[in-house]
């Protein structure tokens, strides 16, 4: 098994990645004389750091997620809630000022949008 890539052929659940590290630290104990017990503890340390790291991305970016699903039903909300109190959500569209104000929050919308993007970006990258 040591002479060959041990790991070359698996097919099995997890990432390739993974399989290529315990065959490297296979290699290493193998041609260096390691001990293998405390290369595979180093690696499976490694790989829970990945995974702790992982989860704080994820919960980095779950504030900015929500934030933008918040945002994108406000406007509607807002147009239901019109309606509900009597309020024709029609009557934007009788005159110059409606358009006015459906126009802003059109482009307010957008650059919250985008800026949200960003945020969520941001908060992948950081963590």
């Amino acid at each position: 098994m040591l002479g060959g890539e041990p790991f070359a052929a698996v097919e099995a659940p997890g990432q390739g990645r993974h399989w290529r590290q315990l065959d490297g630290c296979l290699a290493v104990s193998h041609h260096a004389g390691i001990p293998l017990a405390g290369l595979l503890e180093r690696l499976a340390d490694a790989l829970e750091e990945g995974q702790d790291a992982q989860q704080a991305r994820d919960a980095a970016a779950a504030g900015p997620r929500s934030t933008a699903q918040l945002l994108g039903f406000l406007p509607l909300a807002g147009i239901a809630m019109t309606a509900l109190v009597g309020g024709p959500p029609t009557e934007l569209l009788a005159g110059p000022l409606g358009w006015i104000v459906i126009g802003t929050g059109v482009g307010l919308a957008v650059i919250g949008h985008l800026w949200t993007r960003v945020l969520i970006r941001r908060s992948e990258e950081t963590t």
